[in-house]
């Protein structure tokens, strides 16, 4: 009986372990969740009233152009959205490409951008959380949901997000665009300068459209590039994009890249390979 005691003990004990190790695993998730419940509580009873010509005349020609190209007149004014992307990453110029699932959650009442990653590195499961909310950026990367490899705040990464943010409301949510928090500068038929300000975090880029009104290039000098030896220097940075397609009711790029324009030469560390899902004015978590 004693030794049948002792192993039914062990045996608990490791179920208890295995169980508690499952728990920390999952805190990313977990905060992830606990945030985007955040939001969506935030946005109950939001103006989800239709996007007019009159809600865009303030802003550049080309960039009501490109409002138009992507069908947004006449749909709901956009408060959040949520995004599965299918993707390839690279952590290092000289690394091949791993294969990568990116889930976001955006909120533009108070811009808030919360993008979950989850991919192989070195054989080991890791998953990430990249946020900005309340004007604080942060990146946090465990592996294996337990082993911290990576947990990045501070002004750089509060500036770094909101020009990451910014990104997202041209690309993903063109009817944003009319948001009072962004300023317009013309430098010729098919460029324009933005600021987009939120608190502390002033933010901007150059917009490239082609002749059809797409927009096909975004450029910033605002996001901090990290190095080998964890030094940060701020790197222009952009996002080249292409492939429109009918989502949602909306038209919006579906494939493009980002890199880095570092001083030894590009570095494109990611690319979009395809949108699996996309949806606007949430009410609940999926």
């Amino acid at each position: 009986m004693l030794k049948t005691d002792k192993k039914l003990i062990i045996i608990v004990l490791i179920v208890v372990a295995a169980l508690a190790l499952l728990y920390l695993s999952q805190e990313i998730r977990r905060t992830y969740k606990k945030e985007v419940l955040n939001g969506l509580g935030r946005v109950q009873g939001a103006d989800l009233s239709l996007l007019t010509e009159s809600d865009i005349q303030h802003l550049p020609e080309i960039v009501q152009k490109y409002l138009a190209y992507t069908g947004v007149i006449g749909k709901p004014k956009v408060q959040n959205y949520r995004i599965v992307l299918e993707a390839e990453m690279k952590t290092d110029p000289r690394k091949p490409w791993t294969p990568v699932i990116f889930e976001q959650y955006n909120f533009l009442d108070q811009p808030t951008r919360l993008f979950l990653v989850r991919m192989n590195m070195s054989g080991l499961p890791v998953i990430g959380l990249d946020s900005y909310i309340n004007t604080k950026g942060n990146m946090l990367i465990k592996a294996a949901g337990l082993i911290k490899v990576s947990d990045i705040g501070g002004e750089f990464m509060d500036r770094a997000e909101a020009a990451t943010l910014f990104n997202d409301m041209c690309l993903v949510a063109p009817a944003s665009l009319t948001d009072p928090r962004i300023e317009w500068e013309n430098i010729d038929d098919l460029t324009v300068k933005a600021i987009f300000t939120d608190g502390p975090n002033r933010v901007s880029a150059w917009l490239y459209f082609n002749d059809i009104g797409q927009l096909v290039n975004f450029v910033t000098d605002d996001r901090s590039y990290t190095t080998m030896d964890g030094k940060n220097m701020q790197v222009r940075w952009s996002t080249p994009v292409g492939n429109y397609r009918e989502i949602s009711g909306m038209r919006i790029s579906t494939s493009g890249a980002a890199t880095w324009h570092l001083p030894e030469g590009d570095y494109t560390y990611g690319k979009i390979k395809n949108i699996r899902e996309l949806e606007y004015n949430l009410e609940s978590y999926k």
